[in-house]
């Protein structure tokens, strides 16, 4: 392969990452908290864009998932720097905008960063008032955005990915898993890695053990063992057996949010992992011509994919 394609291959791939997460969230989200069961009855298997669901949504409309990478990825493009401080702006904004769907984790960060409280220090606030038990996929939903600026700084892409996940989800197993996903983005991106699964167990060392054991586990898992929950283990877990039980960026898909349950997370988490290892060009064209806010998607993925490769490439 030449150099030239060589780099049109990755600006497809950093495409395909943003776009890709916005076309699982807008694909799962008609389905969210739908059972497998449910979805069948309803719709047999759901291969296109609906809309619908408890948010009413049109065909194609994304949701917070999209909304909060989207503000990731600004801050990022415009400052050209990781900024916690703007980015929890961003996100205090946002969420003044009334959107359709807010996570209670972040709704209670976001109020306290209301109320001037420092960035993490409002998580923390957040996390206490939990009982220190919340362990939500609000962050990891939305991460991906720092995996394509630090793609060729690992240690820079560990830092901030816990530190994007601690403006609004304190809890280890929510910064381990952000670094989780956002590590194997950025080997997938670059093509370095053919054992996805063991090199998540490998980047695993010394972190959550709950993250350790769930990985260790895909392997002996079938369809009917995932569970499509909140809780981000749950996510990571059933984007992760979609992805390595795929064969196309479709099928992962399809396969994702067919479980239902937090269908819009896990096909946001599905999405930009399965867009950085086959890029935008195998998003099917029917999802592509129908999801709303793609030019935008597709202009911020390019802004991050000069910046990783200025700062860090």
């Amino acid at each position: 392969m030449g150099r030239d394609n060589a780099v049109a291959d990755l600006g497809d791939k950093f495409r395909g990452v943003l776009v890709g997460l916005a076309t699982g969230d807008a694909l799962g989200a008609p389905l969210e908290f739908m059972s497998a069961t449910e979805i069948s009855r309803q719709h047999g298997t759901v291969r296109d864009m609906l809309g619908g669901g408890w948010l009413r949504i049109k065909p194609g409309e994304c949701t917070d998932d999209t909304e909060m990478a989207v503000c990731i990825a600004e801050s990022l493009a415009e400052l050209g720097q990781f900024n916690p401080e703007d980015i929890a702006q961003r996100f205090v904004a946002w969420a003044d905008c009334d959107p359709k769907d807010i996570g209670v984790l972040t709704r209670a960060a976001v109020h306290y960063l209301r109320e001037g409280v420092p960035v993490f220090e409002a998580a923390r606030r957040a996390w206490d008032d939990s009982g220190q038990t919340s362990a939500g996929n609000g962050s990891v939903m939305r991460c991906a955005p720092v995996a394509l600026f630090d793609c060729f700084d690992a240690k820079a892409l560990v830092a901030d990915s816990i530190a994007s996940s601690r403006i609004t989800h304190w809890d280890e197993r929510c910064c381990d898993g952000c670094a989780l996903v956002n590590h194997l983005i950025s080997r997938l991106l670059k093509d370095e890695t053919d054992e996805l699964l063991a090199d998540a167990q490998q980047f695993l060392s010394g972190r959550s053990p709950h993250l350790r054991e769930a990985i260790e586990k895909l392997p002996t898992l079938t369809k009917s063992d995932l569970r499509p929950t909140g809780y981000v283990v749950d996510t990571i877990q059933v984007a992760l057996w979609c992805l390595t039980h795929s064969d196309s960026f479709e099928d992962a898909l399809v396969t994702c949010v067919n479980l239902g349950g937090d269908a819009d997370t896990t096909g946001a988490v599905c999405g930009a992992l399965a867009g950085a290892q086959f890029g935008m060009d195998a998003i099917p064209a029917r999802w592509l011509d129908a999801l709303r806010g793609k030019q935008r998607l597709i202009g911020l993925a390019s802004a991050l994919y000069r910046l990783a490769h200025r700062h860090g490439g």
